[in-house]
C-alpha cells in the first residue's frame, strides 16, 4: 500500500514537472533511441550462437561466452559510473507522517533498479540461455546460470549507488579503477595472466554446481544491506537539506543537470543554443554519419588487418560528434561573447560544462556503436580504447585549442557550404585529434602486438583523466590570457 502511495506521488511529480510538459520532442527521440537499442540487442541475442559458431567453429561456445563475462562486468561498472544517476526522493514531507524510514529507504533503493543497464543485457542473456546453455547442458542448469548473472548485474547496480554516494567529489578513483582494469586486460593479452580463463571457469560453476548461484545472491544481499544501513543512518532532517533553487526555463530542468549546479545550467544553456540555431542544428543532423561510419570499414576483410585504419575509425566514431561540436567552441557564443565576459561567470565551471558536453557525446557515441561487436570482440576493444583516448586526451586538446578561435559565426545560416566562422585553427586541430592516435599506435606496434599497442591509447586516456584538474587549470589560464583578443575577433562582422 505504501509503495503504491509513493509511486503515485512520484508519478504526479514527474507529470507536473516543466521538463515533462515542455520536452515532448526530446522524450519521443529518447523513446525511439531506446527502442532501436532494444531491437539491436535482441537481434544480437537471437543471432549470437550463429555468429560465434562461425567465428569459433568446433569450439565450446558456452566457454567462449563465459570467458568475456568478467570483462563485461568491469566495463559495466565504468559505464554505470558515467551514466547512472543516484536514486533521489524528497523525503522530508514524509518525516512527520507515520511512515517508517526503512520503507522510504527501501523505496529509494528500489528506484535504482529501474536503470536501463539492468535490463538491456537480458535481451542477450535470455536468448543465449535458451538457445545455447539449455541445449548444451539442461534447462535447470541454464536457469541457475541465468539467475546467477542477473544477481551479479544488480550487484553492480548497488555497488555503483554506494560508490557514487561516497566518492562523488573524487572522480579520480574511477580513473584508477579503469587503469587497473586496463592493466589486467594488458596482462591477459600478453599471456601473463589469463582473465578470460578465470572468467570461463568461474561462470562454469554457475552451470555445473547447483548451489553456486547462491553466491551472487549473497553478494547482492550484502551490497543492498550496505546501502540500506548507509541511507538509514542519514534519514534525518539535519542530514537532508532542502535547498530552494530558482526556477529557470531551460533544459536545466533535467534532474541530472540540476545535480551539477551551475555547471548544469551552463550545459543546459549551451544545449539550447545548439538546438535552437540553424547552423548548429544542421551539424547535429550529421551525427548518424559519424556513428554509421564503421559500416564502411568493418565488413571489409582488407581493413581488419590494418591496425592504423581500425584506430582511425574507432577515434572517429566515438569522438567525431564531440570533435565537430568542440571544434567551434567559443565561436558558438560569438554573438554574445562580450556579455559572457561582462557577467560574473566562473570560467572554471564554464569550461567544465564544455568538457561535460564532450564527455556526454563520447559516451553516447560509444554506447550506440556497441553493436559493432557483431564484427568481432577485438573491434569492441579497439573502440573502447579509442573512447578512453577521446575523453582523456582529445577532449582536453579541443579545450586548449578552442582559445585560438576568434572568428565570428552566424548561427542563423545553415552549415552546408558555409565557411563563415571557419579558420585555419579548425583544420589544424583536426590533425592531432585524428592522426596522432594512429601515429602513437604505429610506433608501439613496431615493438608490441596489436592489442598491447592499442591498449597504450587507453592508458593515455586514463592518464589524461588522472591529470584532468591540472589540465583544466591550464585551459582556463590560457583562455584568460586570450579572452580579450578573442572578443575583439568576434566583434568583426
Amino acid at each position: 500500500m505504501l509503495i503504491r502511495w509513493f509511486l503515485s506521488h512520484q508519478w504526479k511529480q514527474a507529470r507536473r514537472s516543466s521538463f515533462w510538459q515542455k520536452s515532448l520532442a526530446i522524450n519521443i527521440f529518447l523513446g525511439f533511441f531506446i527502442l532501436l537499442m532494444l531491437l539491436e540487442l535482441l537481434g544480437l541475442g537471437l543471432m549470437l550462437r550463429t555468429i560465434l559458431s562461425e567465428v569459433y567453429p568446433g569450439q565450446d561456445l558456452v566457454k567462449i561466452f563465459n570467458s568475456v563475462l568478467l570483462y563485461y562486468f568491469a566495463i559495466d561498472l565504468i559505464l554505470r559510473y558515467l551514466m547512472q544517476s543516484l536514486p533521489v526522493m524528497a523525503a522530508q514531507p514524509y518525516f512527520h507522517l507515520p511512515v517508517r524510514k526503512s520503507v522510504i529507504v527501501n523505496y529509494m533503493l528500489a528506484k535504482s533498479k529501474l536503470f536501463i543497464l539492468n535490463y538491456l543485457p537480458l535481451l542477450v542473456l535470455i536468448p543465449w540461455a535458451v538457445k545455447t546453455v539449455s541445449v548444451e547442458y539442461s534447462t535447470t542448469q541454464a536457469l541457475q546460470w541465468l539467475f546467477g548473472i542477473i544477481f551479479l548485474i544488480f550487484t553492480n547496480n548497488f555497488i555503483i549507488v554506494y560508490v557514487k554516494r561516497q566518492i562523488f567529489s573524487r572522480p579520480w578513483i574511477v580513473a584508477v579503477f579503469g587503469f587497473v582494469v586496463i592493466g589486467f586486460i594488458l596482462l591477459d593479452s600478453l599471456g601473463v595472466y589469463s582473465i578470460s580463463h578465470i572468467s570461463a571457469k568461474l561462470f562454469l560453476y554457475l552451470i555445473t554446481v547447483p548451489w553456486a548461484f547462491l553466491v551472487p545472491l549473497i553478494m547482492l544481499f550484502m551490497v543492498y544491506l550496505l546501502n540500506f544501513v548507509y541511507l538509514r543512518s542519514r534519514m534525518y532532517i539535519e542530514e537532508i537539506s532542502m535547498k530552494k533553487h530558482r526556477r529557470v526555463d531551460t533544459l536545466a530542468g533535467i534532474a541530472y543537470l540540476k545535480s551539477l549546479g551551475r555547471v548544469g545550467e551552463l550545459i543546459a544553456f549551451e544545449l539550447k543554443l545548439y538546438w535552437r540555431n540553424k547552423r548548429s542544428k544542421s551539424l547535429l543532423y550529421l551525427m548518424p554519419i559519424f556513428l554509421l561510419y564503421g559500416f564502411f570499414f568493418y565488413p571489409q576483410d582488407m581493413y581488419q588487418d590494418m591496425g592504423g585504419m581500425m584506430i582511425f575509425v574507432g577515434i572517429f566514431i566515438t569522438g567525431g560528434v564531440g570533435m565537430s561540436i568542440g571544434n567551434y567552441f567559443l565561436g558558438w557564443e560569438s554573438s554574445f561573447f562580450d556579455a559572457i565576459l561582462a557577467n560574473n561567470i566562473d570560467f572554471d565551471k564554464y569550461f567544465r560544462a564544455k568538457y561535460m558536453i564532450l564527455l556526454g557525446t563520447a559516451v553516447f557515441s560509444y554506447v550506440v556503436t556497441l553493436p559493432y561487436a557483431f564484427y568481432g570482440w577485438e573491434i569492441l576493444y579497439i573502440n573502447t580504447m579509442c573512447f578512453l583516448m577521446n575523453i582523456g586526451v582529445s577532449a582536453h586538446v579541443i579545450l586548449i585549442f578552442c582559445s585560438n578561435n576568434k572568428k565570428r559565426m552566424d548561427l542563423s545560416r545553415g552549415a552546408a557550404f558555409n565557411y563563415q566562422g571557419v579558420g585555419a585553427s579548425q583544420f589544424i586541430i583536426m590533425l592531432p585529434l585524428l592522426l596522432l592516435p594512429v601515429v602513437i599506435y604505429a610506433l608501439f606496434a613496431l615493438f608490441l602486438d596489436r592489442i598491447p599497442a592499442v591498449t597504450i591509447l587507453g592508458l593515455l586516456g586514463i592518464a589524461g583523466l588522472l591529470f584532468h584538474k591540472m589540465i583544466m587549470q591550464q585551459v582556463v589560464l590560457r583562455f584568460r590570457k586570450r579572452r580579450y583578443i578573442i572578443a575583439e575577433g568576434f566583434r568583426e562582422k
